[in-house]
């Protein structure tokens, strides 16, 4: 298991993960950019909730995103789709 101490604003938070240290140490660096993006925010509550709001929007496009390469894929594979259709 992966420990982890991540900085945001003066407050610290200890993370323990099944996840691996390279991803633990994206998500430090990730948050890093962020924080230092939202500083201008007064408090670390306002300045997390902008932080969160960013990565739920990243992840509901990359959601969108998959679904439409998704539906491409299907098409493909049933051949219900033209040439100009197989672009992905």
């Amino acid at each position: 298991m992966a420990k982890k101490i991540f900085n945001l604003g003066l407050r610290k938070f200890v993370v323990e993960s099944d996840s691996s240290n390279e991803v633990l140490d994206y998500i430090e660096n990730r948050l890093a950019q962020l924080n230092n993006k939202y500083s201008y925010l007064s408090s670390i509550d306002e300045r997390f909730l902008a932080i969160i709001c960013e990565i739920l929007e990243k992840e509901y496009g990359t959601k969108l995103t998959i679904e439409q390469l998704l539906k491409k894929l299907r098409n493909i594979t049933t051949g219900g789709s033209s040439l100009e259709d197989r672009s992905i």
